[in-house]
């Protein structure tokens, strides 16, 4: 009965054509497979400050769209078993929109985790993000976390050196001067492995103790991103 009901969807027409959104099977009853359709392409925005509530924000909806990727592919994957069909997961697009003026380091390097994890992880999805606007401070390292980067021609870029407040006894100043520089050794590197600035062209920045602002060219040309678009 069953190898009967596999070769009767095998043979029908169902599968020569592209499912449109639900198609399922019940078989005594009991058992449901079904076919869903997946929606291709995402979008989320970080904007204005990066901090917990962004970063966490930003997080949530992206975990959120992961599980029913999974759960959808699951489905899918058992639908086509069931007909001796191989499946083929659908190609996934996560478009990231930043326009923002930096933030904290703290969760702006958990940005930075949370990006580059999901940009190099084996799983079908084509991770974009798109410069609009501005790009500065906390928010160039978050740009340089994933590959695929691109900007509207006229988005504003902006470095400068991480700024911090302390007060208290002076051992716990220089405890916070060392965790300062800590941090600003790994957003620099995060920018040099990224990009073709380097930790000279960095360092002659920071002396200076000003902004360094950068065009949407100028971007490009120290391939901060990979096309104006």
């Amino acid at each position: 009965m069953l190898e009967n009901l596999k070769s009767f969807w095998k043979n029908s027409n169902v599968l020569k054509k592209e499912f449109d959104n639900i198609f399922k099977i019940d078989f005594y009853h009991n058992m449901t497979l079904e076919y869903k359709d997946i929606e291709r392409e995402y979008n989320f925005l970080i904007i204005d400050d990066v901090g917990e509530c962004m970063h966490y924000e930003v997080k949530e909806k992206v975990l959120e769209k992961l599980s029913l990727i999974k759960e959808t592919r699951r489905n899918n994957e058992r639908f086509f078993k069931f007909l001796d069909q191989e499946y083929k997961p659908e190609e996934i697009t996560f478009n990231f929109h930043l326009s923002s003026y930096g933030g904290t380091v703290y969760d702006g390097l958990a940005m930075c985790d949370m990006l580059s994890r999901l940009d190099n992880e084996d799983n079908g999805i084509t991770v974009n993000l798109f410069c609009e606007g501005k790009v500065m401070s906390m928010g160039l390292p978050i740009c340089l976390s994933v590959r695929n980067r691109y900007a509207s021609k006229n988005t504003t870029f902006m470095f400068h050196d991480i700024s911090t407040f302390s007060v208290g006894k002076l051992e716990n100043i220089k405890e916070d001067i060392k965790e300062s520089e800590r941090l600003q050794k790994i957003v620099m590197n995060i920018i040099t492995k990224n990009s073709k600035i380097t930790q000279s062209e960095l360092k002659s920045w920071n002396k200076k103790k000003s902004d360094k602002f950068m065009s949407a060219q100028e971007a490009l040309d120290k391939e901060i991103i990979k096309a104006i678009i």
